[in-house]
């Protein structure tokens, strides 16, 4: 069994979700409404290493990834969730919150980029302005592909690196098998050695062989 403890302020009869992420689609497993002192335990039976979601009435959420017996706890403000949270948990589940807490601050810098483009939609030179904050976006993007390679550079065996490797920043991938077949074989190859049964491995696996791309050899 894992364990989620919250404890959050501002969260008193507030609804949270606890859903699992599986190979194809994302369950619900759990659904509570917050008690008046912001705390509540969940408890999962988890079989093998994989990701929940626990997601504010917002619908933001917090990745978590759980082996079994993980205990995690979950504090700070559901009016701020996930932004306005502290997390104790295993080393590998701090590392991907690390990795989405930089995340979200590049993607509020596009947001700012984009609300700022909105406010000069009427101007003469609209098309200069909008050319000349190219090189900015093109910046936050190589910060993203940056932070993508260097965690699963550290954290190779961690089947977070699945995550990262997956995830979109805005409405592309930041990483994508034809352009970084290199990183998707390193990753292949050492958690199919750590994790030879675990379905997000399997998963991972299989669709490297679909797409002709052989594990890299030790």
């Amino acid at each position: 069994e894992a364990v989620i403890e919250t404890e959050l302020i501002d969260a008193a009869g507030k609804v949270f979700l606890l859903q699992e992420m599986d190979t194809r689609t994302v369950r619900t497993v759990d659904s509570v409404v917050i008690g008046p002192d912001g705390r509540h335990t969940f408890r999962l039976a988890v079989a093998q290493t994989g990701f929940w979601l626990l997601g504010a009435p917002t619908g933001k959420v917090l990745v978590l990834m759980f082996s079994p017996g993980d205990h995690v706890k979950v504090s700070g403000s559901a009016t701020g969730f996930p932004d306005h949270i502290e997390l104790a948990a295993p080393e590998e589940t701090m590392a991907l919150q690390a990795f989405f807490a930089q995340t979200r601050l590049n993607e509020r810098k596009v947001d700012s980029l984009e609300m700022l483009i909105a406010d000069h939609q009427e101007d003469e030179n609209f098309y200069e302005f909008t050319k000349s904050l190219e090189p900015v976006f093109r910046q936050i993007w190589e910060d993203q592909r940056y932070l993508a390679i260097g965690f699963i550079d550290r954290h190779l065996s961690s089947i977070g690196s699945l995550v990262v490797l997956n995830y979109a920043f805005g409405l592309s991938p930041v990483l994508s098998p034809a352009e970084d077949s290199a990183i998707y074989r390193r990753v292949d190859s050492a958690l199919s050695s750590r994790y030879p049964d675990n379905k997000h491995v399997r998963y991972h696996h299989d669709r490297m062989q679909r797409q002709g791309a052989p594990a890299e050899n030790h």
